[in-house]
């Protein structure tokens, strides 16, 4: 997946490389890859225990901050906020010219979250209880209809809606910053808020689901329901495939002759490695053997 690959390959991206456009906060990067929109989730803030740029696109966690009097509190939050192409590297030529569409298409939340367990990263939450809302469950419990607003406009998770997010991308465009709000108080809940990017770009494909999850208040990482947020994150993220190198049976970033004797060995196992699979039928046998012996001889 281009640069999101080489990205991954490369590890934490750090501050010093990325052209974040904010202050503390979780975002996301809008670009194109493999003709299709994403949501690239980063953390220009303090760490907080994933990587940086995320492992994974359209999905990231922010944290509600519950103002107003005692008995009518509800929870706010201006992050996460979204930017056009500024993380380095990121395509959206194809995007120059033509418009950008976020639309809401649903929500929900998570019931009976395991308690941590003060592993942190560690801890398998397992499969999280997602409960997705229906319209009635809504109309039923309004606290827990989620409002969005954005450059004056406001949509909510019960009647839906979208935003124009760009008329006309022009170029990298920080800080379209959207406002999250809430009258529940919710202590022991995490929400998520489903949305679709969608441009009018030719060939340019709707992302997959692009997930803000909103979490609990608090002032440390138990009542903030920290790690679940990120397992959640990453548990909800939609995955960046890995990059292939054909030939690199040793994984070790190139291909030389010290792929040779890994290869051999596979072939006589009759096991599989995409790597070794240089033909790409699914299967690691003597149909590879030529290829591979090619692929070298070009190195």
């Amino acid at each position: 997946m281009s640069i999101l690959k080489a990205i991954i390959t490369a590890g934490v991206c750090l501050a010093t490389t990325c052209a974040f456009g904010h202050g503390n906060g979780r975002l996301f990067d809008i670009a194109v890859v493999d003709g299709k929109l994403i949501a690239q989730g980063y953390n220009s803030g303090s760490p907080d225990g994933l990587d940086s740029i995320r492992p994974f696109v359209n999905s990231i966690h922010d944290h509600f901050n519950f103002i107003g009097t005692e008995t009518q509190p509800f929870g706010i939050t201006n992050y996460p906020s979204w930017d056009i192409g500024i993380l380095e590297g990121a395509n959206i030529s194809e995007l120059i010219g033509y418009e950008i569409t976020v639309e809401l298409v649903g929500s929900g939340k998570w019931i009976n979250i395991p308690e941590q367990d003060g592993t942190g990263l560690n801890q398998d939450f397992g499969v999280p209880d997602l409960m997705l809302f229906s319209h009635e469950d809504l109309e039923i419990n309004p606290a827990e209809i989620i409002r969005v607003r954005y450059n004056g406009q406001t949509i909510n998770t019960l009647d839906l809606g979208q935003f124009q997010l760009n008329s006309a991308v022009n170029g990298p465009t920080p800080d379209l910053d959207f406002e999250f709000f809430i009258d529940n108080q919710n202590t022991d809940e995490i929400y998520f808020v489903e949305f679709k990017l969608k441009t009018n770009a030719p060939r340019i494909k709707d992302s997959d689901t692009v997930y803000v999850i909103q979490s609990p208040d608090g002032v440390g990482p138990v009542e903030r329901l920290h790690f679940q947020s990120l397992y959640l994150e990453c548990y909800l993220g939609t995955a960046i495939d890995p990059v292939v190198l054909p030939g690199d049976v040793n994984l070790d970033g190139q291909l030389d002759l010290l792929d040779v004797q890994p290869f051999v060995a596979l072939l006589d196992a009759g096991a599989f490695q995409i790597e070794a699979d240089v033909n790409n039928d699914g299967l690691v046998n003597l149909m590879d053997v030529a290829q591979f012996v090619n692929l070298l001889a070009t190195q």
